[in-house]
């Protein structure tokens, strides 16, 4: 039986554009909503999120693909909510072919860090002068303390003139 889960996330309330925006880059397809209903199987009361991301139907209530939904925390976090057993839609799906809020958080982070970073570039006046020069492809491939091989997105800035 399909539920709703509520994770506790790493995204910050205080970057809440930042992580509209991030949702917006990965998801160009997709529908990011304010103040909306997180959708997930049918016959389930939808869930009151601050941000969502809706995959169809944007303007309708009915069932399309279930949500990804954005809820603030009272420690100043976002937790994510969905229906992860029947989110399988293949943009959040990893490379085993299993989706769940590990899946989308790990998505989600180069691109929210990378704007953090650029919007700290532009307010901290002692880092005037640094430029984003990240391109697309920058990974790195560690094994993490289990071993296991993951992948990170390298971020890359340099000040200008150097």
């Amino acid at each position: 039986m399909s539920h709703y889960t509520e994770v506790k996330s790493s995204f910050s309330v205080e970057h809440h554009d930042e992580l509209v925006a991030t949702c917006k880059e990965l998801w160009p397809e997709a529908t990011v909503l304010e103040n909306a209903k997180c959708r997930g199987w049918p016959g389930q009361k939808p869930r009151d999120c601050d941000i969502v991301v809706r995959f169809r139907n944007p303007t309708k209530e009915q069932q399309g693909n279930y949500d990804i939904g954005f809820q603030k925390r009272d420690d100043g976090s976002y937790a994510m909510i969905s229906d992860w057993y029947a989110c399988t839609y293949k943009e959040v799906t990893n490379d085993k072919g299993k989706v769940g809020s590990n899946a989308v958080e790990g998505m989600l982070k180069p691109i929210y860090t990378r704007k953090l970073m650029k919007k700290t570039l532009k307010s901290n006046k002692s880092l005037k002068g640094f430029k984003d020069i990240t391109k697309n492809g920058d990974i790195i491939t560690r094994k993490n303390k289990d071993g296991k091989q993951v992948r990170y997105a390298k971020l890359r800035f340099r000040r200008q003139g150097l």
